[in-house]
């Protein structure tokens, strides 16, 4: 149940031209699926760690591309 609605998120997303991570997908269709069994089913601790996890992977991932690019580009000038 949880990969058929993975594939049918990926398949929507795709049709309309957003990226979507199938990380992202696959723990969406587990929530999903989880909702559709009864609310009870979802822990709200696990819950809320994913929807943190969502909204602050993509500023660390910038952050950490940031620091990379910095340290790359750093120039050694003598004096």
């Amino acid at each position: 149940m949880v990969i058929l609605a993975e594939g049918l998120t990926m398949h929507f997303f795709t049709i309309i031209g957003v990226p979507v991570s199938t990380s992202q997908a696959v723990v969406g269709a587990v929530l999903g699926v989880g909702i559709v069994k009864g609310a009870r089913t979802i822990k709200r601790k696990t819950l809320y760690g994913i929807f943190s996890g969502w909204f602050l992977t993509p500023p660390v991932a910038c952050f950490i591309a940031m620091c990379i690019d910095f340290a790359l580009h750093l120039k050694y000038v003598p004096h």
